[in-house]
Protein backbone atom coordinates (compact mmCIF):
# COMPACT_ATOMS: atom_id res chain seq x y z
CA UNK A 1 0.00 0.00 0.00
CA UNK A 2 1.58 3.33 -0.89
CA UNK A 3 1.24 6.17 1.29
CA UNK A 4 -0.10 9.15 0.10
CA UNK A 5 0.04 13.15 0.76
CA UNK A 6 -2.97 15.61 0.70
CA UNK A 7 -2.22 18.91 -0.43
CA UNK A 8 -5.05 21.74 -0.19
CA UNK A 9 -4.99 25.23 -0.33
CA UNK A 10 -4.24 27.18 2.87
CA UNK A 11 -7.65 28.70 4.57
CA UNK A 12 -8.35 31.34 7.36
CA UNK A 13 -8.33 28.19 9.97
CA UNK A 14 -4.69 27.90 9.43
CA UNK A 15 -3.50 30.78 11.10
CA UNK A 16 -3.35 29.46 14.42
CA UNK A 17 -1.09 26.95 13.41
CA UNK A 18 1.37 29.05 11.00
CA UNK A 19 1.45 31.74 13.88
CA UNK A 20 3.01 28.84 16.15
CA UNK A 21 4.93 27.67 13.58
CA UNK A 22 6.28 31.30 13.18
CA UNK A 23 6.77 31.26 17.11
CA UNK A 24 8.91 28.36 17.01
CA UNK A 25 11.04 29.29 14.88
CA UNK A 26 12.19 32.57 16.76
CA UNK A 27 12.35 30.74 19.40
CA UNK A 28 14.95 27.49 18.23
CA UNK A 29 16.34 29.73 15.78
CA UNK A 30 17.24 33.05 17.90
CA UNK A 31 15.76 32.30 21.36
CA UNK A 32 13.29 34.67 20.99
CA UNK A 33 9.72 34.39 22.36
CA UNK A 34 7.59 36.61 20.81
CA UNK A 35 4.12 38.54 21.79
CA UNK A 36 1.66 35.89 20.62
CA UNK A 37 -0.86 38.43 19.81
CA UNK A 38 1.06 40.40 18.00
CA UNK A 39 2.68 37.81 16.02
CA UNK A 40 -1.00 36.53 14.80
CA UNK A 41 -1.78 40.16 14.02
CA UNK A 42 1.36 40.00 11.96
CA UNK A 43 0.88 37.17 10.11
CA UNK A 44 -2.70 37.91 9.46
CA UNK A 45 -2.12 40.79 7.57
CA UNK A 46 0.30 39.21 5.71
CA UNK A 47 -1.69 36.76 4.50
CA UNK A 48 -4.52 39.47 4.30
CA UNK A 49 -2.10 41.18 1.81
CA UNK A 50 -2.17 38.21 -0.62
CA UNK A 51 1.09 36.71 0.45
CA UNK A 52 1.38 33.03 0.10
CA UNK A 53 4.66 30.69 0.46
CA UNK A 54 4.49 27.76 -2.65
CA UNK A 55 3.57 25.61 0.88
CA UNK A 56 0.20 27.45 1.47
CA UNK A 57 0.11 28.83 -2.45
CA UNK A 58 -3.50 29.11 -3.87
CA UNK A 59 -5.00 31.14 -6.58
CA UNK A 60 -5.01 34.71 -6.95
CA UNK A 61 -2.46 34.95 -4.42
CA UNK A 62 1.48 36.46 -4.54
CA UNK A 63 3.93 33.52 -4.16
CA UNK A 64 6.82 34.90 -2.06
CA UNK A 65 9.74 32.69 -0.93
CA UNK A 66 10.16 31.91 2.64
CA UNK A 67 12.77 34.77 3.38
CA UNK A 68 10.28 37.49 1.85
CA UNK A 69 7.25 36.03 3.84
CA UNK A 70 10.09 36.15 6.85
CA UNK A 71 10.42 39.26 5.97
CA UNK A 72 7.73 40.61 5.28
CA UNK A 73 6.05 38.99 8.92
CA UNK A 74 8.50 40.24 10.50
CA UNK A 75 7.75 43.89 9.19
CA UNK A 76 4.08 43.63 10.23
CA UNK A 77 5.26 42.35 13.58
CA UNK A 78 7.51 45.10 14.55
CA UNK A 79 4.73 48.11 13.24
CA UNK A 80 2.29 46.37 15.81
CA UNK A 81 2.32 48.55 18.94
CA UNK A 82 4.26 47.39 21.66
Amino acid sequence: MADSILVRPANPRDLKVLVEFNSAMALETEGKNLDPDALHAGVAAVLEDGYRTKDIMSEGKIEVGTPVMGDKVLEKFLAMPA
